[in-house]
């Protein structure tokens, strides 16, 4: 049986992404962990069909915050039994590739998002730098990945040489409640986010 470790920096109970993907690898004969972060105000986890594992952090935000999570991420990496190392976004991707190539690990990156064309990245210079850069050097050695979109498959493909599959976000597929009642008109929109231009 085959274990993949994916590594996070959010709260585990909340990530839906990221349990429906263990989930159905779980379902599909793979041993899977999780692992996330824990401090002083993380609530208990919720209990998965796949493993899970919170490494402890003192910092909560910031450089701190990943620097420390860095380090501990890394050694933990150093020694967990697994096959293969998937880190999700570039905030795992240091830690992940580092241990990986040391243990001669399979890696694989799951990008969420285009982590360094985020608001809140690009609109800060000095970070904005920092995750590019990060971005530009080490998603090329990933040759194994999956992202959000087709869009950001091509650009990846076009920038950094990879091939990468597509896995949409979507909802656990439930029935919908039929109803007797008049619902009326009903709209239905979706948020589209535009990035800064690569260059």
């Amino acid at each position: 049986m085959k274990h993949i470790v994916f590594t996070v920096t959010n709260n585990l109970n909340y990530d839906q992404r990221m349990i429906r993907i263990c989930t159905s690898l779980v379902q599909n004969g793979y041993a899977v962990t999780l692992l996330g972060v824990k401090n002083n105000n993380t609530p208990a986890l919720v209990q998965k069909p796949f493993s899970q594992k919170r490494l402890h952090c003192f910092f909560t935000k910031g450089f701190g915050f990943y620097a420390e999570y860095t380090i501990r991420l890394f050694f933990y990496l150093l020694f967990v039994k697994a096959d293969v190392f998937c880190c999700i976004d570039l905030d795992t991707m240091l830690p992940v590739y580092f241990a990986g190539k040391l243990r001669s690990k399979k890696l694989v990156y799951d990008a969420h998002e285009y982590f360094s064309q985020q608001k809140e990245i690009i609109t800060r210079p000095k970070v904005y730098k920092i995750w590019h850069w990060i971005e530009q050097f080490f998603v090329p050695k990933f040759k194994h990945g999956y992202t959000v979109s087709y869009s950001i498959a091509k650009v990846f493909k076009e920038i950094y040489k990879v091939e990468y599959e597509v896995v949409m976000n979507a909802t656990f597929l439930k029935p919908l409640p039929v109803t007797q009642d008049k619902m009326g008109k009903i709209i239905l929109y979706s948020k589209v986010q535009l990035t800064k231009p690569v260059g």
